[in-house]
């Protein structure tokens, strides 16, 4: 599973990459992009193969915007995601879309509740205020009902 890796300090080496995934699993393969231009402010990147997607997920799960490769070089966290074209081939498009779904039917399932509790809200509140207006009799009639 290919994993696109950015916010690389220069000096990033395959080795540095290799130890810092190998914590999540297997790593098939490290690929450091060489740039042309070498600004000394530029970051780079790179590309690392895992073993298994769960391995994958994992290390995008500890380490996207949360570790820094080389502290002493660089104090911008790592970005680490699926490489293009991943989701697709890995039919997780799909999986995606579906979890997406589910997750917009759950935020609309609490909207309902939410408008429901609030209509109930409203509806005690003017019991309320009609309670303060009947006579003791009709207001204990009303509690019996």
């Amino acid at each position: 599973v290919k994993l696109f890796v950015g916010r690389l300090p220069r000096e990033a080496t395959q080795l540095q990459l290799r130890e810092c995934f190998a914590e999540f699993g297997e790593i098939v393969e490290v690929f450091l992009i060489e740039s042309k231009e070498s600004q000394a402010n530029q970051l780079g990147c790179a590309f690392v193969r895992m073993a298994t997607l769960e391995q994958a997920e994992r290390a995008i799960k500890e380490l996207h915007e949360q570790r820094v490769l080389i502290p002493e070089k660089s104090t911008t966290p790592l970005q680490v995601a699926l490489a293009k074209g991943e989701y697709v081939r890995l039919g997780l498009a799909e999986r995606e879309e579906r979890r997406k779904a589910a997750e917009q039917q759950e935020q609309a399932q609490a909207l309902q509740k939410q408008q429901q509790a609030h209509r109930k809200h409203q509806e005690l509140h003017h019991l309320a205020v009609s309670a303060s207006l009947l006579s003791a009799a009709e207001l204990a009639d009303l509690v019996k009902k």
